[in-house]
């Protein structure tokens, strides 16, 4: 009987975490399920959430080019290989491309940055928004609390279902408002020091149907939408389709290729409106 009990206590919760895995393997088709407190795991996101709530450094180079695209880590290159973007958006847009982008910034930052630029290009694309949609601050937050209690390392940190069973009973159901005033501001103080420049937002495309707060994403896409009324917006938000996408916010080479073309498509639309 005593044999028994304790298989039953050994072998109960293996079976459990190994159901848990299997689902998230079958949910996400990503195979490592668990590192560093990141459940929804890929090598990108580690970065972009590692590195949400630290200042990022300036690129140094500030080469002449016609078109400036400002992002984070989809325009920066991360895919299950490093991608050349500046390469892949000079080629696609016929146009000579910069870059100022890195993992985990938001559309505050990109502002801030650009601002303290000498000279911007005629034209600057922001390819982002979906970590001020995702509020990637707070996703570092509550990562950082819950690896308090589950210590990483530990048998009981680096179960995946714990993980999961943390979230669900205690981080349900948290929803920000995006500071929407810090990006107008930021909006105006940059048109107005660089008035011939034509700045447009792209807010760039995700599979939201990988992350579980899909109420206060649309909440917080909303607000992000509204505060962009004195820039030229377009949407690729699910214009691509989800075979594309390894995760939630990033592209396959391919789905890369059919975002730059459609961006290209975008930009020969508004010559033609400018003419």
């Amino acid at each position: 009987m005593f044999r028994k009990a304790l298989l039953t206590l050994l072998f109960v919760p293996l079976f459990i975490e190994l159901g848990t895995r299997l689902h998230h393997y079958w949910r996400t088709g990503i195979f490592f399920s668990l590192k560093d407190g990141l459940i929804f795991y890929s090598e990108p996101a580690i970065e972009a959430f590692n590195l949400a709530s630290a200042k990022p450094a300036q690129n140094k180079e500030q080469k002449a080019c016609e078109i400036l695209v400002s992002g984070g880590s989809l325009v920066y290159g991360y895919g299950p290989t490093k991608v050349d973007m500046q390469a892949k958006l000079t080629e696609g847009l016929g146009m000579d491309v910069c870059l100022e982008a890195a993992p985990g910034r938001t559309l505050k930052t990109e502002l801030y940055i650009l601002l303290n630029r000498e000279d911007l290009p005629p034209r600057v694309v922001f390819l982002s928004g979906f970590n001020d949609i995702l509020d990637v601050g707070l996703q570092e937050e509550l990562r950082l609390r819950r690896m308090q209690v589950l210590k990483p390392g530990s048998w009981i940190g680096d179960s995946l279902f714990l993980n999961k069973v943390y979230r669900a009973i205690w981080q349900r159901d948290i929803c920000r408002d995006l500071n929407t005033d810090e990006i107008l501001s930021g909006i105006i103080n940059l048109k107005t020091k660089n008035p011939e420049t034509r700045f447009y937002f792209m807010l760039q495309p995700a599979d939201i149907k990988r992350v579980s707060s899909q109420e206060c994403m649309n909440q917080r896409k909303s607000q992000l939408e509204d505060s962009l009324i004195d820039i030229e917006y377009i949407s690729f938000w699910d214009s691509i389709p989800k075979e594309y996408f390894f995760d939630a916010c990033h592209l396959y080479p391919d789905g890369l290729d059919l975002l730059i073309s459609r961006i290209a498509s975008y930009f020969g639309q508004a010559d033609q409106v400018i003419r």
